[in-house]
């Protein structure tokens, strides 16, 4: 049986009584579920506000999440949670849940270059009036139709010396927080 571990708390799970594993058993998959909502509802919410005045990044993601079928936020907020809890009891059920299928974790800085990549495209688009490409979707740069991950590679491809002395600075300033300062 497995070990369960938190933090510096551990417990060999064959030494907890059933009603304690059933007892975690549940409330892992209650909040497995509630976890998959995370911020998808207020997201919802404020992309459906942001639609109905005009922006075209929340036009799009309102299109994508079926947004046409409701008749408000709430009732488009609850649908987009819906499907987000759907999506991970799949998961749960297939054996599939908490496995990345991207690979390995990537390195910390090369994972906040990426962050600040897309934090730049993205602010450049919607300046242009552009949404920014998911799924399958393309962009129109110039004269080219690119797919999200074409347009990041490019990006960073150019302008790898700067992203990665911004990402290192945001790093450093994640580092030097010393929370018992904070109390």
């Amino acid at each position: 049986m497995p070990t369960l571990a938190y933090g510096d708390f551990t417990a060999e799970s064959d030494q907890l009584t059933q009603h304690t594993r059933d007892y975690l058993l549940q409330y892992g998959f209650s909040k497995s579920l509630q976890d998959a909502i995370g911020d998808n509802r207020r997201k919802a919410r404020q992309m459906w506000d942001a639609a109905q005045a005009g922006d075209p990044e929340a036009m799009a993601y309102r299109t994508e999440h079926g947004g046409e079928a409701y008749a408000n936020a709430d009732d488009f907020a609850r649908a987009v949670s819906l499907r987000a809890m759907q999506t991970r009891y799949r998961k749960i059920m297939e054996g599939t849940v908490g496995q990345r299928l991207m690979g390995p974790r990537t390195d910390p800085l090369d994972s906040m270059v990426r962050t600040v990549a897309i934090e730049r495209l993205e602010a450049a688009l919607r300046s242009a009036g552009k949404v920014f490409p998911t799924r399958d979707r393309t962009v129109t740069i110039g004269n080219e139709e690119l797919t999200r991950p074409e347009l990041i590679e490019r990006y960073v491809s150019k302008h790898t010396e700067d992203l990665r002395a911004e990402a290192e600075m945001r790093l450093e300033g994640r580092q030097s927080v010393n929370l018992e300062e904070l109390v």
